[in-house]
């Protein structure tokens, strides 16, 4: 929303600046209630940007959440094939080793 000057304030020109000192109290009032929104305008811009950027982080952390836990997956899985080949290797060796004995 444009903040536009108060008719009040046309006295207030690029050769004649007006001074506090020249407003009336309500000018004053005015003047200073268009600096808090400003001001405010530029805090919300600020927070919701934070806020946007907490969104993306946080994206980006499940995104990577997401892939370790598939190469989590992956890994168990190749860890017990990997098991049960070592078990039947073991089960072979004892069988040998009372072969031999």
């Amino acid at each position: 929303m444009p903040i536009t000057p108060s008719p009040d304030l046309i006295k207030d020109t690029p050769l004649h600046r007006t001074t506090i000192i020249e407003m009336s109290d309500d000018e004053y009032e005015s003047f200073i209630e268009g600096l808090r929104e400003r001001r405010m305008k530029s805090i919300r811009d600020y927070e919701e940007m934070a806020a946007m950027r907490v969104a993306a982080e946080k994206a980006k952390q499940l995104d990577t959440l997401d892939h370790e836990l598939n190469m989590f997956e992956k890994e168990m899985k190749q860890w017990t094939r990997i098991m049960v080949k070592v078990e039947k290797r073991a089960v072979k060796l004892r069988t040998l080793r009372l072969l031999i004995d």
